[in-house]
């Protein structure tokens, strides 16, 4: 029984220490020297930044809807996959003057932050960071968070909608008049 009971032991603890590990280091926008991230589509990229937005509106209620804005370089698939997870709220778009914008996230394994750029009720911004303990079996969870009083300006929205075809329907070249 001993060798038996150590075995399954260390496997089970093996185990659990994969699980509990398996997010990736990464960071996005890429920085020079770090762990860079290929796909931002990939886990926990769009879970981060879903669960930072929902921090943040929630904490400041600055604005009633949650409008936002994902850092530059983005593909649309991220935009839908944090749409998703959201269950409400939308990309920001040109035109809009106020929202909430993800700027960088950084996951180290069971740690992650997510920084946000966040209106006030003034009408300034501050960046804000969002810090996650992964916790086993529950996902990542907001640990704490940070307000750096300075101001920033926030950058203008990245977001492209998708173009509708239907409005290019039987246009054609003698049709279409530059202004």
């Amino acid at each position: 029984m001993g060798k038996r009971f150590i075995i399954t032991s260390l496997l089970l603890a093996g185990g659990l220490a994969v699980a509990a590990g398996c997010a990736p280091w990464a960071t996005y926008p890429p920085i020079e020297h770090t762990a860079k991230l290929v796909n931002p589509t990939f886990e926990p990229m769009p879970t981060l930044m879903a669960r930072a937005l929902l921090y943040v509106h929630d904490e400041h209620a600055a604005m009633p809807e949650l409008v936002y804005n994902l850092p530059a370089g983005m593909p649309m698939r991220t935009y839908e996959l944090v749409q998703k997870k959201l269950n409400g709220g939308r990309p920001m778009h040109y035109g809009d003057s106020r929202g909430y914008h993800v700027t960088a996230i950084r996951s180290r394994g069971p740690e992650a932050e997510v920084d946000v750029i966040v209106p006030r009720s003034d009408g300034l911004h501050e960046l804000e960071t969002v810090r996650f303990k992964q916790k086993f079996g529950k996902g990542y969870e907001v640990a704490s968070s940070r307000q750096w009083r300075l101001r920033v300006e926030p950058p203008t929205p990245n977001y492209q909608p998708p173009i509708d075809e239907t409005e290019f329907v039987g246009a054609t070249d003698e049709t279409f008049q530059p202004e």
